[in-house]
């Protein structure tokens, strides 16, 4: 090789693009982050839904069955979201460099899609049972709460999915520009 292939091969190297790797460490950082506080959020929740019920069972006994079922269900859900991200392999660090980290993003916005639309099947099958469980005095106050819960959780979920597919469109973007 002469000087100018020399050159040459300094100029391609240089215009390559090379993961910043301060760069990929903030982004997995963030990846746990949010990782960990989703999970933080997720058990915290079903905790205080357990302990509201536990809270109520000797203030409203004519609501016992109600509670039984409702704690059935909030822990039959936790473990639905669990199982939803081990399917997207979200416990653990990502490997493969900063395509390794799109993936890995990826696959944890895929997993908040699945949980918000997951809880979503679970509030329309709580329905239902709530009116099978529920006295019937109680039926107005169930009724207001389901409109009160679908006016705020409905276009959360829809403006959430909507956020989300754009973000994955983004980063298969940024994944296609890295492959070449």
């Amino acid at each position: 090789m002469n000087k100018d292939d020399w050159s040459d091969l300094a100029a391609q190297w240089v215009v390559s693009e090379v993961p910043d790797q301060t760069a990929l460490r903030s982004r997995l950082r963030r990846y746990r982050m949010w990782s960990r506080l989703s999970l933080a959020g997720e058990l915290l929740g079903t905790l205080a839904a357990l302990l509201l019920a536990a809270w109520a069972w000797p203030r409203q006994p004519e609501l016992r069955p109600w509670l039984i079922a409702a704690c059935v269900v909030v822990v039959a859900w936790q473990l639905g979201y669990l199982l939803i991200r081990q399917r997207y392999r979200l416990f653990g660090i990502p490997a493969g460099g900063l395509v390794g980290m799109i993936h890995a993003e990826m696959r944890r916005l895929k997993s908040v899609l699945a949980i918000l639309w997951f809880g979503l099947a679970g509030g329309l099958l709580m329905v239902p049972l709530a009116m099978v469980t529920i006295p019937v005095d109680y039926h107005d106050r169930l009724f207001l709460g389901l409109m009160i819960m679908a006016a705020g959780y409905v276009p959360y979920v829809v403006l959430r999915s909507w956020q989300v597919v754009r973000r994955i469109r983004n980063l298969r973007a940024e994944r296609d520009q890295l492959a070449g």
